[in-house]
């Protein structure tokens, strides 16, 4: 074989194959190797060739055999040549199938930017929302008395449960409109003609706005709801414990005397008052 170590593997296959005018056809049968294998090796399309460079090597002797060339010398060829493409590095820089992406040209990306702005003005919509929305207040109103649970509007009077009783028998509701402290006293009267209640250590309630009410005497409780606007109450009693909520809602009177609920009232607009004296804390009605 002359001048093999300045020609590839394939040119040396194919000259050799040309000067023996042998046919891919014969060569195949004979070898056992197919056509398209055999026609790979003179084309250097290695990659074609299933099973890797083992297969190769194998493919590469049997054809040098029956061409009478030098099988070593060929492995040795093919390896080098392999060898020199293999740390050849690759430049994917040129091909159409690969593309670098940098986060500029992900912010030129019209998706990018809708999603990016979505999400954050729901961002913002939730922190401004949360720095609104009234917090749910629940606080002991003097040391060991009932939890009572309030929010600054209540809207839903049937949330509050099963547990809300109906009013004491004694009550009576009516709905006129209060303006004056004439017109809170001649209220008052009405409502104890329509009642027959005593006048002693009466206590009378004028509901203005929606507001919570809990009465008390020393044997039951006589009032616990969710009152409306117009709504008047009456009571005559030893001994009362009223509890308000929003008590800047209501208008209460003992004794015709008007009371400021805002003496003792917390900060949660929570009133607590026990007539004619005593303490919130020291009031133990018997069924509370």
């Amino acid at each position: 074989m002359t001048d093999s170590e300045d020609s590839s593997v394939g040119k040396i296959l194919s000259s050799a194959r040309k000067k023996k005018r042998l046919r891919y056809k014969k060569i195949s049968s004979e070898l056992n190797i197919e056509e398209s294998y055999l026609i790979a090796l003179e084309e250097e399309k290695f990659d074609s060739i299933p099973g890797g460079e083992p297969y190769i090597k194998g493919y590469l002797r049997s054809y040098a055999k029956k061409l009478d060339l030098n099988p070593n010398l060929i492995v040795e060829t093919f390896l080098k040549e392999n060898t020199s493409k293999q740390t050849k590095p690759r430049d994917f820089s040129q091909g159409n199938n690969f593309r670098t992406f940098s986060y500029r040209d992900l912010l030129r990306n019209p998706l990018v930017l809708f999603f990016t702005s979505f999400l954050l003005i729901c961002l913002v919509f939730l922190l401004f929302r949360s720095s609104f929305e009234p917090e749910e207040v629940q606080k002991t109103f003097l040391g060991n008395d009932k939890n009572i649970i309030l929010e600054d509007n209540i809207t839903q009077p049937e949330e509050l449960g099963s547990n809300i009783e109906k009013p004491h028998d004694n009550l009576n509701v009516i709905s006129p409109t209060l303006n004056t402290a004439e017109e809170f006293q001649d209220n008052k009267e009405e409502t104890l003609v329509d009642q027959t209640i005593s006048k002693e250590n009466l206590l009378f309630i004028k509901v203005i706005e929606e507001c919570w009410l809990e009465v008390f005497s020393d044997n039951e409780r006589l009032l616990y709801r969710l009152s409306q606007a117009g709504e008047e109450y009456a009571f005559s009693e030893e001994r009362l414990k009223l509890v308000v909520g929003n008590f800047k809602n209501v208008q209460v009177s003992f004794n015709d005397k008007i009371v400021n609920l805002s003496d003792n009232a917390n900060t949660n607009k929570v009133s607590c008052i026990v007539f004619p004296l005593g303490e919130c804390s020291e009031f133990r009605p018997s069924d509370s």
